[in-house]
């Protein structure tokens, strides 16, 4: 038994896997018949995904394709087993010379959050069980959408204190292939502060097999303080950190270098200098994987590494941007787009070739400024994130004024740099009236073209209300999503990652004495 190509299947939508044939994705048996090398008939079964969600009370229709071989064209039936408790699938027949039809898996109200559960789909031949073919899938309960994924941490909420740490900031969230998490960030204990970085399982516990007891420590070099300021994941689940150093006493030239870890959390020596790349981008901000390397960039330079940690003389740019530049991103087509607020200005965004020079076909030069929606004097930009694989851009960020005026606003940008006019308005969309304050502090696009943003909201006495916003593609407020579009948290977010495979949020918050805090909620 093998698995299907993965494609998501969203409940009561359906993706279609056309021309499967014998062997395509799953294991067949023929029947009698069949001497001297003649192929005996054969029937095998596939699914466009092998990710199946279905909602807790509800039911999903998941199509499913049948292969025929050796003259075989009989009805077949199709069920699933091993499911979840509380999991069902209603048989299904698949009427002779039919090569799909719809298979109906339903979900207690009571069955368990979680998954993936491993479940078995077979279809045999009508009265001839050995002529069969089966598949693998992994089945997901799920809650409503923004609500509280019970099977991480018991109750949606994962806490944890990094081992003599008094007080704990959080700096950055991944996940790895695994569904593992891993956040990095900087404690203060007995000794100065110092970086680190914790694993978590996909359930919300501590991967002990990380470091030790899933926390990687020592990242100061011989100096006294150190903090872990980005993470991100390459494919063989081995993570990438940016970090910054420094002795007080001696400053270093170079305090931020990159360093890569193992999938144990030991240090990959085959990387830069003993694990180590430097230099980095001067006041780095963020870390970026590319398709072979990473790029680091600060307030004002941007420097990249090749996949051996080495400086990647290929890339070069010439980019001195009118404001400071806090954000950037990078695709899989290796576009990066990095940008900015404005002191009395407009916010600021830029798009850059694999080579670092400015993408002419990009706004005007490759810059663009977006006008300031709410009619303050100044803006910030929080975060930014691709929306398709177009190169279109949703932009995170807050427009003010004096103090106590911060109005969060939701931009999209087309592929060439201009606003989207199917997107709000004109392209715009702002979550409060000008009286109420807000930040949005990190921005997301699920698969389907949602744009799911974690920020803050609150009055001039400061915030009041963590919160996790869902729009549609067109900017609207997402109804079906937590109350009017909108879930509360318990923190004030840092960050936020997509676990696109299980269909959930993970919001990274800071306790309010120090610490991890994470909350993940079903999509």
């Amino acid at each position: 038994m093998t698995r299907s190509r993965p494609i998501w299947i969203v409940p009561f939508m359906v993706a279609t896997l056309v021309g499967c044939g014998n062997g395509a994705g799953t294991q067949g048996t023929g029947g009698a018949g069949g001497a001297g090398g003649i192929d005996e008939p054969s029937v095998t079964v596939s699914l466009a995904d092998d990710r199946i969600r279905v909602p807790q009370g509800a039911s999903v229709n998941v199509q499913i394709e049948i292969g025929r071989a050796a003259g075989f064209e009989g009805a077949v039936q199709v069920d699933a087993s091993d499911l979840p408790p509380e999991v069902t699938a209603e048989p299904l027949t698949i009427e002779a010379g039919s090569r799909s039809g719809m298979l109906t898996i339903s979900a207690g109200a009571g069955a368990a959050q979680g998954g993936p559960n491993e479940a078995t789909v077979r279809a045999s031949a009508a009265g001839d069980p050995s002529i069969s073919g089966s598949t693998i899938v992994d089945v997901y309960v799920a809650g409503p959408p923004g609500s509280l994924d019970t099977s991480f941490s018991f109750d949606g909420v994962a806490l944890y204190t990094v081992t003599d740490r008094q007080y704990d900031a959080t700096r950055g969230i991944a996940i790895d292939g695994q569904g593992r998490i891993l956040v990095g960030g900087v404690g203060q204990g007995p000794d100065p502060w110092l970086g680190w970085l914790v694993r978590f399982n996909p359930d919300g516990s501590p991967d002990t097999s990380f470091g030790s007891g899933g926390e990687v420590m020592g990242f100061e070099n011989g100096l006294v303080e150190s903090s872990v300021e980005g993470v991100v994941v390459r494919e063989n689940d081995a993570p990438l950190v940016l970090v910054w150093a420094q002795d007080d006493l001696n400053p270093e030239p170079f305090p931020y270098y990159v360093r890569s870890l193992s999938s144990d959390g030991s240090i990959d020596t085959s990387f830069g200098a003993s694990g180590d790349a430097r230099p980095v981008a001067e006041s780095a901000r963020r870390l970026l994987l590319r398709p072979a390397g990473v790029v680091t960039h600060g307030y004002t330079d941007m420097r990249a590494q090749d996949d051996a940690g080495m400086a990647d003389g290929s890339f070069s740019t010439p980019v001195s941007p009118p404001t400071n530049f806090n954000v950037a991103i990078a695709d899989g087509e290796d576009r990066i787009v990095f940008g900015g607020g404005n002191n009395g200005g407009p916010f600021t965004i830029a798009r850059l070739l694999p080579d670092g020079a400015l993408d002419a076909s990009f706004g005007v030069a490759g810059v663009l400024t977006a006008p300031m929606p709410i009619g303050h004097m100044s803006t910030r930009i929080d975060d930014l994130a691709f929306v398709d694989d177009r190169g279109g851009v949703a932009l995170a960020g807050s427009n003010f004024g004096n103090i106590y005026e911060d109005v969060p606003v939701l931009i999209r940008f087309g592929p060439n740099g201009a606003l989207d006019p199917s997107f709000g308005s004109g392209g715009v969309s702002s979550f409060l009236g000008p009286s109420g304050i807000g930040f949005g502090v990190s921005v997301e696009v699920q698969a389907d073209g949602r744009i799911v943003v974690a920020g803050s909201t609150g009055t001039d006495a400061g915030p009041t209300d963590y919160l996790v916003w869902r729009f549609n593609p067109d900017g609207s407020a997402d109804p079906s999503f937590g109350a009017g579009g909108q879930v509360a948290t318990d923190s004030f977010p840092r960050g936020m990652a997509l676990d696109e495979s299980g269909g959930r949020i993970l919001v990274l918050a800071e306790q309010p004495g120090g610490g991890i805090h994470l909350t993940r909620i079903w999509q």
